[in-house]
């Protein structure tokens, strides 16, 4: 079938009686739920009548011991039992809001469906059944059109969540996260906020209008308390120090991180790279959490001075490692006598307060192997 022929009503007649088909295996599948759930509440009680006639024999014979053991075992199988029952509880209700509709009814939903949206298709060879929304502009940013693609055949295997994509078709993506097209579709998926039971209740009873006009409605309104990335900072902030976007929450980690600004000074900011769920500026202070936009300029520790020369055996240098707790530790090598100290004075002073400063044991074998430590933290 072309995407983008119009559906007759020959062809409308094809999809309700798919969705038809579909609709009768969702109930079988979840036929089949029940059957399991009520297998596994059967061995459980099975469970505690052996345990009871264990405990019948134990009472017989005077084995207080093993009593005691069956007993405390018994009430473990007891507590397990409501939860079991509940879960036959649920599948079965879950079966019992799955309808069946008629083609006729189908085939109105249908035809309600083409009047409401345009760009009704359907593609044969994949079960996809799809519409298309008209431009959508939220708080003056523009994310362009989308198209819902609902594929009938995840209908059959009850995954109503999984049964949809949101394709933009002329993308706007945020500018920290090319994958968040709209505030609140990421990689296709939409995060339907309170309409989650609505759209499932849709879906498991053949409404499929009712959904389309559901998803529809979510696009078209923004909701500012959970959104991918918020319309405030949708088009990002250019980093200073790499041009790459990022949210407005981020920028400090390119901006105003000192250590970032320490690795600036000495050249490599574009290659030392620090981690830690919280970096500190001084004690006590945390930075900002590890879930940030542009975590390709992470990593775990950075060693000045290698980046440039991977293969270079340098005599001195300077380490700085970052501990996941946020702590630094600064550490000289090739250096004699004091010079360490005044090698390291101008990293120290962008590090901020100095919690302990120790020699190593290397800085008295200085001249046997031209080599001491000089440790901060």
């Amino acid at each position: 079938m072309n995407k983008n022929e119009d559906l007759s009503p020959r062809q409308l007649v094809r999809v309700a009686q798919k969705i038809r088909e579909k609709m009768q295996s969702l109930v079988q599948t979840r036929t089949r739920a029940v059957i399991l759930r009520a297998e596994a509440l059967y061995l459980v009680q099975a469970q505690a009548k052996s345990l009871r006639r264990q405990l019948q024999i134990t009472l017989a014979r005077g084995w207080d011991a093993a009593a005691d053991r069956l007993a405390r075992r018994i009430a473990l199988v007891a507590r397990d039992l409501p939860m079991y029952a509940q879960n036959v509880e649920h599948v079965v209700e879950a079966r019992r809001t799955v309808t069946v509709p008629s083609v006729r009814c189908l085939l109105a939903d249908l035809q309600q469906l083409k009047e409401e949206m345009d760009g009704l298709r359907y593609q044969t060879g994949q079960g996809i059944l799809a519409v298309t929304t008209e431009p959508i502009t939220l708080e003056g940013v523009y994310l362009g059109p989308f198209e819902v693609q609902l594929c009938l055949n995840s209908l059959a295997r009850d995954e109503p969540y999984s049964a949809y994509e949101i394709v933009a078709l002329d993308p706007q993506p945020a500018g920290c996260n090319s994958d968040v097209t709209h505030p609140h579709v990421s990689d296709q998926r939409l995060c339907a906020g309170d309409a989650v039971t609505p759209i499932g209740a849709a879906l498991s009873s053949g409404r499929v209008c009712d959904f389309f006009l559901l998803v529809r409605s979510v696009l078209t309104t923004y909701n500012s308390s959970s959104p991918y990335v918020s319309l405030d900072n949708w088009y990002g902030t250019s980093c200073h120090d790499c041009a790459y976007s990022v949210a407005g929450d981020d920028s400090r980690w390119c901006t105003s991180d000192p250590l970032r600004q320490l690795l600036r000074t000495v050249g490599q900011a574009g290659r030392i790279r620090s981690s830690a769920s919280g970096l500190h500026d001084r004690k006590g202070e945390a930075r900002s959490p590890s879930g940030r936009a542009h975590g390709d300029r992470t990593a775990p520790v950075g060693r000045v001075g290698q980046a440039d020369y991977p293969n270079r055996r340098c005599r001195v240098k300077i380490e700085i490692v970052v501990s996941p707790q946020g702590e630094t530790r600064l550490e000289t090598k090739g250096f004699a006598g004091a010079s360490c100290q005044e090698a390291s004075r101008f990293i120290e002073s962008a590090l901020g307060e100095m919690l302990s400063d120790r020699p190593t044991a290397e800085r008295y074998q200085v001249s046997a192997g031209q080599t001491q430590n000089h440790e901060r933290t």
